[in-house]
């Protein structure tokens, strides 16, 4: 059986990140699930205040990633609900594509892409994969990593596709968390990609990006 770690960010309360470990274990029963929720000193301290030494979500994916110990990684939002076998489906569909190759969790629309290439907000990869074009940049908090995943796994001649038989529903809350400390980020992360990929993709730079909140 095939061992799928699934890194899930425990921002919210924690009765909540339970429900989902719970139904993706009941969703996927083909795969065996290695969950790794990351503690949630990695990413929030609930106060009002951004605090300077705040890590940030993608902050905690990284932390985890020493934990996993399955043959794909995937990272999920504690807002996640799936759909039967949408873990195991992800992994047929990795499989069937040569690395570097970035599933990404289909929800509902055809994927984001930035200067016309998709990148994988919620995703699944190999260990191949994962070997090739490496993870998340800890240098961005809560915005533009899984761009520059994505942009990174293009540049190396490989793909980003959106797995139809993969599906997951989000329900991104608008409450303190994205309030207070995630939208917060966003001016610092956007200068860090700017000055990672403008040279790049001048000609085709945005006025306003993708994503400001």
């Amino acid at each position: 059986m095939r061992t799928i770690s699934v890194i899930l960010p425990a921002a919210r309360d924690a009765v909540l990140t339970q429900r989902v470990v719970d139904v993706f274990n009941a969703a996927n029963p083909a795969v065996h699930v290695d969950f790794i929720v990351s503690s949630p000193s990695f990413i929030i301290e609930r106060a009002t205040n951004v605090r300077d030494n705040y890590a940030g979500v993608f902050k905690a994916f990284i932390l985890a990633l020493p934990f996993t110990k399955g043959d794909y990684v995937a990272w999920i939002s504690d807002e996640a609900m799936p759909t039967t076998n949408c873990l195991s489906n992800m992994a047929d569909f990795l499989d069937a594509n040569t690395p570097p190759f970035i599933a990404e969790f289909f929800v509902g629309d055809e994927g984001p892409k930035q200067f016309g290439l998709r990148y994988a907000r919620w995703g699944m990869m190999s260990r191949k994969s994962m070997d090739m074009i490496g993870f998340f940049d800890e240098r961005y908090q809560n915005y533009f990593a899984d761009v520059d995943l994505g942009l990174r796994c293009w540049q190396m001649g490989g793909s980003v596709e959106s797995c139809g038989q993969a599906s997951i529903s989000i329900n991104q809350l608008n409450d303190e968390l994205s309030r207070s400390h995630v939208g917060k980020s966003w001016k610092r992360d956007y200068l860090i990609f700017r000055r990672t990929w403008h040279a790049k993709f001048r000609d085709q730079w945005p006025d306003e990006p993708e994503g400001s909140p």
